[in-house]
């Protein structure tokens, strides 16, 4: 818990909320969903998601938001699929996964920062529209998924090198250290 990075983002916490509630929406916190994604092999995934807040406009739009206390991905990343949490919550409400909602369109979503001051960092891109990132995203994870259900699907310890820390979860599985070493087949 990190409650210094906390105050300081509580005066845009309370303008945020504010400005939100004069637009007279139905607020959900911490709001719990799931969805049933079938796979290409008939197998069910349930992706299951706690939405930090989700916001019901009087036309019935769904907004979703996420608080960060640290600093909140680029919206390059999230575009790219490398932080895909609001696009997916999104396409979860589409499906109408949370219950107490219902199916909705989703018009926007974005991360609340609660530190050095806060900021709302909404996903919007020139070329792109938000739901065009929720549908790709959606459709992305159900091929990842169905891939990894078929046996046949190898489990790369580092899939994305560039992007891991020096050590990675499954390093010592994978004998990582032991192939890097390198020196040929006497290694």
């Amino acid at each position: 818990f990190q409650w210094p990075r906390i105050e300081a983002g509580l005066d845009h916490a309370f303008s945020f909320e504010q400005e939100r509630r004069a637009l007279d929406c139905e607020v959900h916190v911490e709001t719990r969903g799931e969805i049933a994604l079938a796979l290409a092999d008939g197998t069910i995934f349930r992706l299951t998601a706690i939405a930090d807040r989700i916001e019901v406009d009087r036309e019935g739009h769904a907004y979703v938001f996420d608080y960060k206390t640290g600093a909140p991905p680029s919206k390059k990343q999230v575009k790219a699929g490398w932080s895909p949490q609001l696009t997916l919550e999104a396409a979860m409400i589409e499906a109408g996964a949370f219950e107490k909602i219902g199916p909705r369109p989703v018009s926007g979503a974005a991360y609340i920062g609660l530190r050095k001051g806060g900021e709302t960092h909404w996903l919007e891109w020139k070329d792109t529209r938000f739901a065009d990132v929720v549908a790709a995203h959606r459709a992305q994870l159900e091929e990842l998924l169905s891939q990894f259900s078929s046996e046949l699907t190898p489990y790369a310890s580092r899939p994305h090198p560039a992007f891991m820390r020096d050590v990675g979860d499954y390093d010592h599985l994978a004998r990582v250290k032991e192939w890097m070493r390198g020196g040929g087949e006497a290694a």
